[in-house]
């Protein structure tokens, strides 16, 4: 968990600065594809040696494994030709004080604080993706093979959503990418609530899972793109914080109510966020519109 808190951070902001911004998109989708399959590759791999290695050598190999990875993840990035930046002013900023002035540093920047606020909605919409499978366990009383079925759901779905909201986000921008997200997460709550059947269970999951990889591409890029130059490193570690935070909480949150409650509440909170997230979004982007000069010039007009 410290390796990923640490790790969204910089690479987000090394990415902004060695990759042209009409190819960040693809580069986040296309990595995304192939690592969500190598993935499932990974984990059918860890059952084989949890399975024939004897404890506690099998967890040893699995461990072994993922630490040489790591490894050669951090020995990928010396090579790598990073500029250094002469605009920025370094400051002596405490970590309490940072944290502490995170409003201020949002109110500062209206535009990122919208697509921070964004995206902390988005995030609690996608929590509904951990609870489709205990749904349709504890209502449809699904066997093994059902149950499979997300995994193999959540593979495909997973991989033609990165690749493909890679290139919209690369031709329309990660804003939209955003919004599209947002809707597949409305969509999905509102199957999963009005259609009591385990086929709907399944769409509602596969909506969801291209919710989830729309966000994944864009979440970051879209905070960097309305971010100053020189402050893109502390904006996409306020953006972590924030979505990070909110996930946690409402994850808590969703236990308590489908164990006292049902799987309703949950389902109309994440739709609702995605709903939310879609709104702030849309004003964002409508007071950018609204900002903009007029122009009478076609060719500037295509370009805007």
């Amino acid at each position: 968990n410290m390796f990923v808190g640490s790790y969204s951070t910089f690479f987000n902001s090394i990415l902004a600065k060695i990759i042209a911004g009409n190819q960040r998109g693809r580069l986040i989708g296309y990595s995304g594809a192939v690592g969500n399959i190598l993935a499932f590759g990974a984990a059918i791999l860890v059952g084989v040696i949890l399975k024939n290695v004897n404890f506690p050598y099998n967890y040893a190999w699995v461990f072994g494994i993922g630490a040489f990875l790591l490894l050669l993840d951090a020995w990928i990035f010396i090579p790598i030709q990073e500029l250094p930046d002469t605009s920025v002013q370094k400051k002596r900023l405490s970590y309490w004080n940072y944290i502490r002035n995170m409003p201020k540093i949002l109110k500062e920047h209206p535009r990122v604080a919208k697509a921070v606020y964004a995206n902390g909605f988005i995030v609690v919409s996608n929590i509904a993706l951990n609870y489709y499978t205990l749904y349709a366990i504890r209502n449809f009383e699904t066997g093994p093979a059902q149950v499979a079925a997300f995994t193999a759901i959540g593979v495909i779905f997973n991989t033609l959503g990165n690749a493909g909201f890679g290139i919209i986000a690369d031709r329309y921008g990660h804003g939209r990418v955003l919004q599209s997200a947002a809707i597949f997460g409305v969509i999905a709550a509102t199957i999963v609530l009005g259609i009591k059947s385990l086929y709907a269970v399944y769409v509602a999951f596969a909506l969801s899972s291209c919710c989830v990889s729309g966000y994944n591409i864009s979440c970051n890029m879209h905070v960097i793109q309305n971010s100053p130059g020189d402050q893109i490193p502390i904006y996409v570690s306020i953006n972590t914080m924030i979505t990070l935070v909110a996930s946690s909480v409402v994850t808590i949150l969703a236990g308590v109510l489908i164990d006292r409650v049902s799987f309703v509440p949950l389902f109309i909170l994440t739709g609702l966020s995605a709903i939310g997230g879609f709104l702030m979004l849309h004003l964002l982007y409508k007071r950018r519109l609204q900002s903009m000069p007029v122009v009478d010039s076609s060719s500037t007009a295509q370009e805007i």
